[in-house]
């Protein structure tokens, strides 16, 4: 079974991947695909931050992981804004929200 864009937008309307679900049903009709990635690594990251104030357990591991990746991801996107010549304030805008 195939799931429209605008069906799959509707059914994570309420809840934290709402944003995420609007710029992914925009993105696959033209829309901006970083917009949609940087809201799906957002509310990744919120849901994340419940696990930090886990002391021991696999949550550790995880932020651990998550947090490793979201560096890498922050300098991918600081070195290929800089080579592409994007300015200072557009690299910054497509940088996650740092805690």
């Amino acid at each position: 079974m195939v799931t429209e864009p605008a069906k799959l937008g509707e059914l994570f309307s309420a809840g934290a991947l709402s944003k995420a679900a609007a710029l992914g049903a925009a993105a696959t009709s033209g829309g901006p695909l970083t917009a949609f990635e940087k809201a799906c690594d957002e509310a990744t990251e919120a849901y994340l931050s419940a696990a930090r104030r886990t002391p021991f357990g696999e949550e550790t591991v995880l932020c651990y992981l998550a947090a490793v990746e979201n560096e890498i991801t922050a300098i991918r996107i600081i070195m290929m804004g800089r080579q592409a010549g994007l300015s200072s304030e557009m690299i910054r805008s497509r940088l996650r929200q740092a805690e």
